[in-house]
């Protein structure tokens, strides 16, 4: 007889990776689901370049915005488990 494993409880890997990722990978994903346009706006930013910059490691937001763009990731990391990036993006 084997003994069940738990299934993984949802929003555990948007979460472990929100808070073990550098900056640049939190760009990345966040890129990937909502686009650099949107991450741009979270980011407080004018125009894409800087995401760019930043997903490359060139460049680096301020404190306060990678606080923002890791919560980001987490909401989004939780959320493309179940729904589209598109139906994510227009959320956000």
């Amino acid at each position: 007889m084997s003994i069940p494993v738990p299934a993984a409880q949802p929003g555990h890997r948007a979460y472990e990776d929100s808070v073990r990722l550098d900056t640049g990978g939190i760009v990345t994903g966040l890129r990937e689901i909502l686009g650099a346009q949107l991450v741009a706006y979270l980011g407080r930013v004018a125009n894409t370049r800087s995401v760019r910059e930043w997903a490359e490691g060139s460049r680096a937001p301020g404190a306060d915005v990678v606080m923002r763009l890791r919560t980001s990731y987490y909401v989004a990391g939780i959320l493309i488990e179940r729904e589209s990036a598109k139906t994510i993006q227009a959320w956000f």
